[in-house]
């Protein structure tokens, strides 16, 4: 079963490290391309598809979805123009109003599924994906070793039921 108060604490901690991290918001280095308003933007980017997969697989059984091209969409969306703590704020409250959302997913309907490709992901394991996906990308994995020690500084913490 999903543990949302996991996820709720998750959420809170990142929160607050990433408003003390603006100052650096937009730096890369040479091993990692990715600022850290392009990782949140990213994390929004979850979001938002996960709250599409969270209120469609509660009405249907079985749904087909689009891939995601992360280096694209952060190509699209140019979010190093956005004001930081603008966007720290989306990422909290789009992620607190998934936290309802994932609260109010009632048990008959966790088995259904939507498709990627030929793989098959449930409603369960969508909500999980959404936890583990905010959590590795604010420890960071070891094969993006130089963002995860910037993250690591910033986010001493660490894209339902």
């Amino acid at each position: 079963m999903f543990e949302i108060k996991k996820f709720e604490g998750i959420l809170e901690r990142i929160y607050k490290k990433l408003l003390t991290y603006e100052r650096i918001s937009k730096i890369t280095t040479p091993n990692e391309d990715w600022t850290i308003t392009e990782l949140v933007a990213h994390l929004i980017d979850s979001a938002s598809n996960n709250h599409q997969r969270f209120i469609r697989l509660q009405i249907a059984n079985e749904l087909v979805f689009p891939g995601y091209e992360a280096k694209i969409w952060r190509e699209i969306s140019r979010v190093n123009n956005i004001d930081y703590k603008q966007l720290v704020e989306l990422w909290k409250l789009f992620n607190w109003y998934l936290v309802e959302v994932i609260k109010g997913i009632e048990e008959k309907v966790l088995s259904n599924y939507w498709l990627n490709g030929e793989k098959k992901y449930n409603l369960l394991e969508s909500a999980e994906f959404c936890r583990s996906h905010t959590h590795f990308h604010s420890f960071g994995n070891s094969t993006r070793p130089a963002f995860a020690r910037r993250l690591t500084i910033v986010l001493s913490c660490h894209h339902a039921v």
